[in-house]
């Protein structure tokens, strides 16, 4: 993965959403008489096109993440192969390979298409609403007195109140698996979508290497302290890319995901695939890679689960941290009135209790 394109993918979203809010902030306080919604929709679209420019970037890396998976296949199963088999020039890009790299790519070029029309849409919606009238009355206010008059509140207020009536609406709204509504920045949705595509054209470019090799067997890599999913799934099964085997189960019909027709078990997901051969293994081996490939019960260690949930609270209190700093960051250069230093109190003393109990999950992860 080409790790300083898809860096400056997410940066940018990141920096284009808070520099959205900050604008918006610092115009309604110069009261700037424009409309704020074709600015902000401006803002957005002119960020998207740099976003497009770099996601092209990524598309070449992609080729080249495919093509590297290749031949790290190749490398590993090549002492198991016969003369012919090694004469194969994995380092050549076949049709078949462009053709799955460019599904690959659509896939998640539609995801993050659908992701930055579905942040304007929530702009624009957010101004076709209630907060129109609002925003329009602010602009007209010039002054404190008029502010109060217009909305019975300070300036001040109007305006914290404004930006974070629109802070809670620039999210990219999406279903899960329960068809459940959900939330996500487009930051980190970019970089849920970026994780799993390369995750999916490593695994495609092993499962089309195998299948060069004329061979059918994959093996999941093993992590230890994973998702339950993941735990009853892959950790060091070995699947079948082919029906009719009789000993491992056929990876298509058996492992979410894949069975959607993902090469991945879910987004975001870390376990790759690799060529798997029973060439120089032992019989009591080769039997257990068999039971165990064939039983998809959750056999994680306790240690082992309680390792996963702790990273998944790092995750959701590091995510907290940053919209806590992002909050904090508006006020500098601010004066401090009677009625922001409130805010900036309570705000501050979330980020230190955030930040004590990110120290403390640390802790308890190094401990296990």
């Amino acid at each position: 993965m080409n790790k300083k394109s898809t860096d400056r993918l997410i940066k940018l979203y990141q920096e284009t959403i808070d520099n959205l809010l900050y604008s918006f902030e610092k115009k309604l306080r110069d009261n700037k008489v424009i409309d704020y919604e074709i600015y902000l929709i401006k803002s957005l679209l002119k960020a998207f096109t740099e976003a497009k420019e770099i996601r092209g970037e990524i598309r070449h890396s992609l080729q080249e993440e495919y093509i590297k998976q290749k031949i790290e296949e190749w490398e590993k199963a090549k002492p198991l192969l016969s003369p012919k088999q090694q004469l194969i020039d994995f380092e050549k890009f076949t049709k078949i390979d462009s053709r799955e790299i460019e599904t690959i790519y659509s896939m998640f070029n539609d995801k993050i298409n659908r992701a930055e029309k579905g942040i304007g849409r929530q702009v624009r919606g957010w101004f076709e609403k209630e907060q129109k009238a609002i925003t329009n009355a602010t602009n007209r206010a010039t002054r404190d007195q008029l502010t109060s008059r217009f909305m019975g509140k300070s300036k001040e207020e109007a305006i914290s109140g404004l930006v974070d009536g629109l802070r809670e609406n620039i999210y990219f709204k999406l279903i899960d698996k329960n068809g459940n509504p959900l939330k996500m920045k487009i930051d980190s949705y970019a970089n849920l979508s970026l994780n799993s595509m390369f995750q999916q054209a490593r695994n495609t470019a092993t499962i089309n290497t195998v299948k060069q090799l004329e061979s059918d067997l994959v093996i999941f890599s093993k992590h230890y302290w994973t998702c339950e999913s993941c735990a009853k799934y892959a950790e060091g099964r070995v699947y079948s890319i082919k029906r009719g085997n009789k000993d491992y189960p056929y990876l298509y019909e058996t492992v979410p995901g894949f069975i959607q027709g993902y090469n991945s078990l879910h987004p975001n997901c870390k376990h790759l695939l690799s060529g798997f051969f029973e060439t120089g293994r032992s019989k009591e081996e080769i039997d257990e890679i068999k039971r165990r490939s064939n039983n998809h019960e959750d056999n994680r260690r306790d240690k082992d689960r309680e390792k996963y949930n702790i990273k998944q609270k790092l995750n959701i209190y590091n995510a907290r941290k940053r919209a806590l700093e992002i909050e904090l960051d508006r006020f500098k250069g601010v004066k401090i009135t009677d009625s922001n230093v409130e805010t900036i109190q309570t705000l501050r003393l979330r980020l230190k209790n955030v930040k004590a109990i990110i120290r403390d999950l640390n802790k308890r992860l190094k401990e296990l």
